[in-house]
This record gives C-alpha cells, structure tokens and sequence, in this order.
C-alpha cells in the first residue's frame, strides 16, 4: 500500500476505533515510523488528525497599533473563531480558508505577529468534498488576551458580532481591518452589465457598525439592505467610491491580503 497523509490518519480513527481510546505512538510501531516520514513527528500527525497536542509554544501578544494586527482582526470577525473552552481543556484561535496561497499567507502573518507556527488541519466539506483548512493557534493566553482585551466573542458569533472598539477608535488603522473583512465576507461583481462591492455578514448590528464607520471614511452613498434571512449587506456601485475603496484598502498592506479577490477589481 502507499501511503498517503489521509491513508495514516484513517488508521489512526481505525485504531482509535479498536482500542476504544486514544492512540499512542507505542501502539502501532509502524504507524509512529509513518507519522514522522510524513508529519516530521508524532505531535504532527495528531494534531492533523485533529487532536488536542500540547504545545511547548508560547505566542506573544502584538503590536495592537499594528496594520497586520488589524487585518488579522478583520479576518478572524469575519472567517475566524475563537474556541475558549474549560470544560475540556480547550483553547484556540481558528482561520479557515479552501485556497492553498491563501492558506501560507495567514501562515506566515501568524508567525510575524504572534512569533507562533501554526497548525494546519484539513477539513472536507460539501458533496463535492472541497477540501479546507483550518488554521489554528493553540493558546488559552492569546484565546484570553482577545476576549478580555478585544472584546472578541468566544463560541458561534456569526449573528451578533459587532465591530471593535479596537477600530472604531483609531480610524488610521481602520483600512487594514477593512481589507480582512472584505477577504473574509466580502466580494466584488465586475461584469459587463454590473460592477458593485459587496460585503455580508449574519449581523445586522455588524453592518450597521460597518456603514457608520464607513460614513466616517468618507463613503456617504453606502448601501445597507437585508438580502435575505439572516443576511445582511453593506454595498457601494459608484465608480469613484470603488477606485477609492481599492487604493484605500490595499495601501501600506504589506502583501497581506487574498491574491483572488484582488484580482477581480
């Protein structure tokens, strides 16, 4: 048989299966040879498979003034969650993406900002099986410092999450947040019979804060509508505020941002 990462980490469930419990790497000697051909170690492998591993890394807190802290903000409110769990023993901070580029630039954002290698866990999703990956830093710290400090919500936040006083108060920084917001939920039609800017969200409080701050930023004819249940929209169609809005977002980004959605203005 050849094997392959996803081949290893069904006989891992399998042999979890068997036993009834977790496996240890002195279980199976062939698979502890396996893990660390493919995963580099034992401590890989599981956390791939979607364990919880203790890690020896200690991330460090950010520069809060940062640009790459707000646009990874702008991610996290949009494409992120963060788990805060006592019960189990569980803590994370969690990106998801399906695009493999975009995949190594959150990689390598996290690392600048936190000085923390993340962890990568693929997830299928769909009929189609479209394979995603989740992000993660594990970190009951860093999970903290952003819901005592950020007021980030722990837990299902997607229908009422609100923006942060971390931007509202500092506007200067605001476009960076923007842009992860907008590589998070937002989307951009450009065709021959429509060209319009569009960013969602399951809060309407969410939106709200969004076309405030917006008005703020200069853009007065923002949209703010109810496509369906649940959906909320803010959304600009004027040429001039979308040229706008495109030098805005993308100044001073530093490379950070999602290469497709760029390419479709």
């Amino acid at each position: 048989m050849k094997w392959t990462k996803e081949k290893i980490i069904q006989e891992v469930f399998s042999l979890e299966r068997k036993q009834k419990r977790r496996p240890t790497k002195h279980d199976y000697s062939n698979l502890y040879t396996l893990s660390k051909k493919h995963f580099g170690s034992w401590s890989n492998m599981m956390k791939y498979a979607g364990y919880n591993v203790k890690s020896l890394q200690k991330p460090t807190i950010p520069d809060l003034n940062s640009n790459s802290f707000h646009y990874f903000l702008g991610l996290l409110y949009t494409d992120g969650h963060v788990v805060f769990d006592k019960l189990n023993q569980t803590y994370k901070i969690m990106l998801f993406t399906s695009y493999v580029e975009e995949k190594n630039m959150i990689v390598r954002l996290i690392k600048n900002l936190f000085n923390y290698k993340a962890s990568i866990r693929l997830k299928k999703y769909g009929f189609n099986k479209r394979i995603n990956h989740e992000i993660y830093i594990s970190s009951k710290k860093l999970c903290g410092f952003l819901i005592k400090e950020i007021k980030f919500p722990a837990g299902a936040k997607s229908l009422t999450v609100r923006l942060p006083n971390i931007v509202l108060k500092d506007p200067s920084k605001a476009w960076h947040f923007i842009r992860g917001v907008f590589d998070g939920d937002g989307s951009i039609i450009n065709t021959e019979k429509a060209y319009f800017l569009k960013i969602c969200s399951g809060s309407k409080r969410f939106i709200n804060d969004l076309g405030k701050l917006m008005v703020k930023l200069g853009f007065k004819g923002g949209i703010i509508r109810q496509e369906r249940e649940k959906l909320w929209v803010w959304k600009i169609n004027k040429k001039k505020d979308l040229k706008r809005f495109y030098q805005l977002a993308y100044k001073d980004c530093n490379g950070y941002y999602y290469q497709r959605k760029k390419l479709k203005w």
